[in-house]
């Protein structure tokens, strides 16, 4: 099905969840002399059917659970394979077959500034390149157990994987939206893992969870990239980790390898809000700081961050115009290119890199990179938007937010309900905003460009949401309500708004089921804040719960009780439960 033919652009898309199978998928697909591209099925079908008809695969893998799906998005002539149904009888040893190592290996889809994704093409020599280079620096080994800790299935985690599986050690997967972060830190010393990967918001959310004396015992490496690293993290890395463990802070892209590196043990110390990014390692990849004429700057001067390597992505399928923006040649060749990232930087006087945040708006939120006028050309595709500005807003715990400024259109003025519905068709959970700012007008520069800096902080007000503002009836429901205000920064919140609309993601429903564990002395799944998205529906699992809790003999008792009651008592009753 997948032999080898003369042409060596064929694409196998793989609509698979992160699993075994995937991984199966994939190598199968690099063995063939394919160019694999991960799809994640949860996403929008209308993210998915412009990927899919951008990339125009020969084939589809699947599997029963998405089969349905996968025909759905096949174009003529393209063959859906079905991985549960594959007759396994077949040829195990490796083809015989001579890959180009500038061949494509696989296309990785990220967030575009054009208001639709783009796709990043990778070949062999750098996908390969990436993985020497990082199993030299971390001194991995078969011995090694890897963490795949994601919040949504797909692309994340794609060279995480290869490095854990091409040096045969084993990859530990886990899931934060389904199984929790309270969960995360047992599972993590029951696994074995000794290479924990993730981004920074994660990792504060387990801090926050683990006891004082919880040391996560068998891990050798923390690493963490995607996002700023704190001070705090540094802080509570020494508390919660090994003496032995080594905390690093890594910079890389999906178009760059890993190219700069920070190792810490519990004795570092840095006197910023930010730890730096760190120093040059990979042998044959170089940053450079460079001025707006593309000269090259010293320590101490501000500049935009460059790659040079001959490892880069060899640009965007299907974009020549988007690849020459951002990629240059080198001026001394050797195969050299030079990558232009958009972000800002400064060198320290001992060459350890400062990253100073974007010069454009791109940001990266819980890891994943995303450009802000993909978002907005969403929200202004909305005949009640006259115009959108997403930018960002921090927090120590729950990392950097996506905050969606508009202005509406005089004729109509939609509900961020309506906003959340309109995203949530297009876009995947992480690239919609948390929070939505109405306003009458932007502020604007002298040249008319819309001044960022001059937005309104969003405040704790309670969003113009579909449906009315109801209070909290009763303890359980009052007791909920402050939990949720705290989580999501929001007050008043009514009893029948939506968890999701209110801004809530699975980060944050780890945080309200934890404390709602504590409060009300249960053991409740995650899935309840995604099942029972409503303060009155969770109140009534919380009832549930605690009511299977009490011993029989207690209701036996009550029972009785009731029974020796009036009815005039009982409906008295009744009404000071709900007080």
């Amino acid at each position: 099905m997948l032999e080898r033919t003369d042409a060596d652009d064929e694409r196998v898309v793989v609509l698979l969840d992160q699993s075994p199978l995937a991984i199966s998928g994939i190598l199968g697909v690099l063995k063939a002399g394919k160019t694999f591209v991960l799809l994640d099925p949860s996403s929008p079908s209308a993210r998915t059917d412009y990927m899919v008809d951008e990339v125009q695969p020969q084939v589809i893998l699947t599997n029963s659970q998405h089969i349905v799906q996968a025909k759905k998005l096949s174009p003529s002539g393209c063959e859906v394979v079905n991985l549960d149904s594959m007759d396994e009888s077949g040829p195990t040893e490796n083809p015989d077959l001579a890959v180009s190592p500038d061949s494509m290996a696989y296309i990785a889809y990220t967030s575009g500034s054009t208001g639709q994704p783009k796709g990043v093409m990778v070949s062999h020599r750098s996908a390969l390149q990436s993985v020497m280079e990082d199993t030299k620096i971390l001194h991995i080994c078969s011995a090694d157990r890897f963490s795949l800790i994601f919040t949504s299935s797909g692309a994340a985690g794609l060279r995480d994987t290869f490095l854990a599986i091409f040096n045969g050690a084993a990859v530990c997967r886990y899931d934060v939206k389904a199984d929790g972060i309270n969960r995360l830190g047992d599972w993590l010393n029951r696994s074995g893992v000794t290479v924990f990967l993730t981004v920074p918001s994660i990792y504060r959310h387990l801090i926050a969870t683990l006891d004082a004396d919880t040391i996560l015992k068998s891990i050798r490496v923390l690493h963490l990239s995607g996002e700023p690293v704190f001070a705090g993290d540094l802080e509570s890395f020494g508390k919660h980790l090994p003496a032995d463990c080594v905390f690093a802070n890594v910079l890389g892209s999906t178009e760059t390898p890993n190219c700069r590196w920070l190792f810490m043990d519990r004795n570092s110390r840095f006197t910023g809000p930010t730890v730096p990014i760190g120093y040059d390692l990979p042998e044959e990849t170089t940053v450079l700081l460079l001025d707006e004429n593309g000269r090259e700057l010293g320590p101490g001067q501000v500049g935009q961050i460059a790659v040079k390597s001959r490892y880069l992505s060899s640009g965007y399928w299907q974009r020549p115009d988007l690849t020459s923006a951002v990629f240059r040649d080198a001026l001394e060749g050797q195969g050299e290119r030079i990558l232009l990232t958009g972000d800002k930087g400064r060198l320290l006087p001992d060459g350890c890199l400062e990253h100073l945040g974007r010069d454009d708006s791109q940001f990266k939120v819980r890891g994943y990179r995303i450009e802000a006028a993909e978002i907005e050309a969403v929200l202004e595709s909305s005949k009640g938007v006259k115009e959108a500005v997403v930018t960002t807003s921090d927090a120590i715990l729950e990392g950097r937010r996506l905050v969606a400024y508009v202005v509406p259109s005089k004729l109509s003025s939609p509900t961020v309900t309506e906003l959340r519905h309109l995203l949530s068709q297009i876009l995947p959970e992480y690239m919609v905003p948390s929070v939505f700012v109405m306003l009458d007008e932007f502020p604007r520069l002298p040249i008319g460009k819309v001044n960022r800096l001059a937005l309104p902080v969003p405040g704790r007000e309670r969003p113009n949401l579909a449906n009315e503002m109801v209070a909290p009836r009763n303890l359980v429901e009052q007791k909920l309500a402050m939990i949720w205000s705290e989580a999501l920064q929001i007050d008043p919140i009514g009893v029948h708004d939506n968890f999701l609309s209110l801004g809530g993601d699975s980060l944050l429903a780890t945080r309200v089921v934890t404390r709602a564990i504590s409060s009300f002395k249960v053991e409740v799944p995650l899935k309840t804040v995604f099942e029972s998205p409503t303060i009155a529906d969770m109140a009534l699992v919380m009832v549930k719960y605690q009511a299977q809790n009490v011993e029989a003999d207690k209701v036996n008792q009550l029972l009785a009780e009731l029974e020796a009651m009036s009815e005039e008592q009982v409906k008295q009753a009744l009404e000071d439960a709900v007080q």
